[in-house]
């Protein structure tokens, strides 16, 4: 996921910013780096009916097809993890990669052509500490796409997380970036 995030943002970076996250997009309208137009159409790019989700559902469905076992990737808490804790975990290792973004590829330096690479970095770490408790979703596409393909009454039950998760993370963060 991260090296895949890494490609992905050095690839469109000079199309949208790189931007494929409703958390990530809400945390740069919050500290003033998109005006609220620009938040609204890269929202509704990425959320509402349109190629992302729909990228996530036709990509979860391939995968689903090329496995000879059912698909496995959904977002649920893990037995034990309660909604409220999820739902903080992934407000949290959102909150990570939206200071990346902030402190990498907002904040001009030296090093901003590098951004990609901390973003992805930090992705990966965020889903190497999360996808034991919450299978870390940080970004709602991602938890939507494997939930329409391979529904279960445990991933519906529990998708808010999934979205209230994500966009409190962008909020802390945002909070973080400007204290």
């Amino acid at each position: 996921m991260g090296f895949g995030l890494l490609v992905s943002v050095w690839l469109f970076y000079r199309v949208s910013g790189g931007q494929f996250n409703p958390a990530v997009s809400t945390a740069l309208l919050l500290v003033g780096c998109i005006p609220p137009v620009r938040y609204a159409c890269y929202v509704v790019a990425q959320a509402r009916f349109s190629f992302h989700i729909l990228g996530a559902i036709v990509a979860a469905a391939i995968v689903n097809a090329c496995v000879p076992n059912p698909l496995v990737v959904n977002t649920t808490p893990a037995p034990g993890v309660s909604a409220g804790q999820a739902m903080v975990i992934e407000m949290l290792i959102t909150a990570a990669l939206c200071l990346a973004v902030l402190l990498l590829a907002v904040e001009k330096h030296a090093a901003t052509p590098l951004a990609p690479v901390g973003v992805g970095l930090t992705l990966f770490a965020g889903h190497l500490w999360g996808v034991a408790f919450t299978g870390a979703a940080m970004n709602p596409a991602r938890a939507l796409g494997p939930a329409v393909v391979a529904p279960s009454s445990a991933v519906w039950h529990t998708h808010w997380v999934y979205w209230i998760g994500p966009l409190l993370g962008s909020v802390l963060a945002a909070a973080i970036y400007t204290l």
